[in-house]
């Protein structure tokens, strides 16, 4: 309950709102390919959380209050700038990273992945999930440090 009075005080703040739906396909499903979010685990810990801007959604975050942390979120599909900064003020999308790991090798592969998608689906709608594998640590023994980061696309044409 604490959670989500945070993610709602940094909402107000920044303009957002954030809603927990029952399901994302009712709640923010425009940002999954086909409107069809990823697998969903069972679990009491496990919340759906929606954030707009403006009454635009603009992030839906899969999250697990146990560990903390997003087990997936998708990127909103197009060019988001600063107001996608805004609408996810909540940090319910973050997860701890090693610094060498995110300013270097996630850097690498995500550059690699957009010069990759710019040619492979240059004139189709692309949707990307980014998730974490919780890992066997945690930060101050209450947010878990994931052991593993990945991303999943798919390019979709109108067939």
């Amino acid at each position: 309950m604490l959670l989500l009075l945070h993610v709602l005080m940094l909402s107000l703040l920044s303009g957002g709102s954030v809603k927990v739906v029952q399901n994302f396909e009712s709640g923010c499903g425009q940002l999954f390919a086909n409107g069809k979010s990823p697998t969903r685990f069972p679990g009491p810990q496990y919340r759906q959380i929606c954030q707009t801007l403006n009454n635009d959604v603009y992030y839906a975050t899969f999250y697990d209050t146990d560990n903390k942390i997003p087990v997936y979120s998708p990127a909103y599909p197009a060019n988001g700038g600063h107001t996608v900064f805004y609408a996810t003020f909540t940090l319910t999308n973050a997860a701890p990273q090693g610094k060498c790991f995110n300013r270097i090798l996630w850097w690498d592969e995500e550059q690699l992945l957009g010069t990759h998608l710019k040619t492979a689906c240059s004139s189709q709608r692309v949707y990307i999930v980014t998730g974490v594998v919780p890992g066997t640590h945690s930060i101050n023994n209450r947010v878990n440090v994931p052991s593993h980061f990945w991303t999943a696309f798919c390019c979709l044409d109108n067939n």
